[in-house]
């Protein structure tokens, strides 16, 4: 009640943001917070191609297994980072979620599309929306705050 509105992607130079004087600068909760009956397991996060064109197409693939002793759902979420954007960008952007449910013991292969054109955009400082050649930070997390995995991707 009273925080100041915060939203999960911050520019990088606020990122690292010290405190204000009288509250924290993150949000109470971070985007996707949430707490459900059981425990989950993120592994093995691959690229079917980790090397694209500006106009290429790959697919993020992670393994998510209950570990806990009741079924459950989770709520899986692709974000990126640009890391060498020609223009300020948030420090990670999402760009895909995926609704999970599972039994106890059981794991299931989430998977998510990236198309450059769509998912790598920019606006550059002659205000056109381009794809820039260069590397990109593929994580996979819970929640923003909590990025369990992760891959580099290269446009090029």
């Amino acid at each position: 009640m009273g925080q100041l509105p915060m939203s999960y992607d911050r520019k990088r130079a606020r990122a690292d943001a010290d405190d204000y004087i009288d509250m924290p600068s993150t949000p109470l909760y971070e985007f996707g917070a949430g707490r459900g009956y059981t425990t989950f397991r993120y592994d093995r996060v691959r690229l079917t191609r980790d090397s694209i064109g500006i106009d290429g197409t790959t697919r993020v693939l992670v393994d998510i297994t209950n570990t806990g002793r009741r079924a459950g759902t989770e709520v899986v979420q692709l974000y990126v980072t640009d890391n060498q954007a020609s223009v300020s960008l948030p420090y990670i952007r999402l760009r895909g979620v995926r609704k999970v449910r599972a039994e106890p013991g059981e794991r299931v292969t989430v998977g998510f599309g990236i198309t450059a054109g769509r998912d790598l955009t920019l606006v550059d400082e002659r205000l056109r929306t381009v794809v820039e050649p260069g590397t990109f930070e593929i994580k996979i997390g819970s929640s923003s705050a909590r990025i369990h995995l992760g891959a580099t991707l290269t446009v090029t």
